[in-house]
C-alpha cells in the first residue's frame, strides 16, 4: 500500500514567515510543505524559507529545477546547504521552465543520474507526473521519461514518489493512476489539485504550468481554462479519486497547490473539505 496514503501535502513558492506560522497553527506537525521555484527565485530565498518551515515543525520539500543551475558546484553547494541548514531529506526534481539550461543539467533525469542527492542526505526523490498530458510533450515521451527517472532514483538508493501536475478531471486522473500502478506497483503518488483560488489565479498558473486543455489553439485554451477555473472546486474530484478502488489497494495522497494563498488553502483543507467529504463519503457508503 502507498506509504503515505493518508497524507496531505501543500505547495507554495515563497510563503512569508507569518503565513507559515498560520499554516502551522492549522496543520499537523510534520506536514510536508513543498517549496516550488521559478527562474527569478534565488537559492538563498528558497533555503531561507525551508529553514522557517522546519523551525515551525513542518517538513520542507524543495523543488530542484535542473535547468536553473549554472554549474555542478552550484548544485552541490545548494544540496549541502539545504541538508545542513534546514535538514532537508526530500526533493522534487523537475526540469524547470527554461527553454535552454543554464549549465550541464538539462533535465531532472540528469540530476538524478548524477547521484549527487545521495551524497547530501536526500532519502526520497519525487518526480513529476502528468495525468492530463502536456501541451508540448507526447504521452509516449512522458511515460518514457517517468520510467527512466523512477529507475534511476531506485538505482541510486532513493525512495521514490510521483507528484502530479495539478489536474481538473477526476476520471482522467483515475485512468492515469490505473496505468501507472500497472507499470510501477507500490510507488506512491501524490495527486496535485489546485486549491481554492480566484479564476484569474488558476487561469494564470494553468497557462504557465503547461496544464493541457482538450484542443489546441490559444483562444480555445483561454476559454477552456477560464471555464475550468470559474467552476473550480477540487472537492468533487478529490473525493472521486481517493475513494476509487485501485489495484493492490493503492491509495493516492493529495497535494494542494496554494494558488489562492497558503492560509486559505490549509483552512479549506482542514475544515471546508473535511466536513464536505465526510458527508459525501458517508452518503456513498449508505448507497
Amino acid at each position: 500500500m502507498n506509504s503515505h496514503s493518508s497524507d496531505w501535502s501543500i505547495e507554495a513558492t515563497l510563503p512569508k514567515p507569518n503565513e507559515i506560522e498560520t499554516a502551522r497553527s492549522i496543520l499537523d506537525e510534520g506536514t510536508e510543505v513543498f517549496l516550488s521555484t521559478l527562474p527569478h527565485v534565488s537559492l538563498d530565498q528558497q533555503i531561507q524559507t525551508a529553514r522557517i518551515v522546519r523551525a515551525n515543525g513542518l517538513e520542507p520539500v524543495l523543488h530542484v529545477a535542473a535547468r536553473y543551475f549554472e554549474t555542478r558546484t552550484e548544485l552541490v553547494g545548494y544540496l549541502a546547504r539545504a541538508n545542513r541548514e534546514a535538514d532537508v531529506s526530500s526533493l522534487l526534481i523537475i526540469g524547470g521552465d527554461l527553454a535552454s539550461p543554464r549549465g550541464e543539467f538539462n533535465s531532472a533525469l540528469a540530476v538524478i543520474e548524477s547521484g549527487l542527492a545521495s551524497d547530501y542526505g536526500i532519502a526520497r526523490i519525487g518526480v513529476a507526473g502528468y495525468p492530463e498530458g502536456h501541451p508540448k510533450i507526447s504521452d509516449t515521451q512522458l511515460w518514457t521519461a517517468l520510467d527512466q527517472k523512477i529507475s534511476s532514483a531506485k538505482e541510486n538508493g532513493h525512495d521514490i514518489e510521483v507528484v502530479t501536475q495539478f489536474c481538473f478531471s477526476g476520471p482522467s486522473i483515475i485512468r492515469w493512476l490505473d496505468d501507472f500502478w500497472k507499470r510501477w506497483p507500490g510507488v506512491p503518488v501524490r495527486v496535485g489539485f489546485a486549491g481554492p483560488a480566484s479564476a484569474k489565479s488558476i487561469l494564470r498558473y494553468a497557462l504557465r504550468c503547461g496544464v493541457k486543455t482538450p484542443k489546441s489553439g490559444l483562444g480555445h485554451k483561454l476559454t477552456t481554462a477560464s471555464r475550468l477555473a470559474r467552476n473550480h472546486d477540487p472537492a468533487d474530484s478529490i473525493v472521486q479519486v481517493i475513494e476509487n478502488k485501485f489495484p493492490n489497494s493503492e491509495i493516492p495522497s493529495v497535494h494542494l497547490f496554494s494558488f489562492g494563498g497558503i492560509e486559505k488553502t490549509v483552512r479549506w483543507m482542514k475544515h471546508d473539505f473535511a466536513s464536505r467529504s465526510s458527508r459525501e463519503i458517508g452518503t456513498q457508503n449508505q448507497a
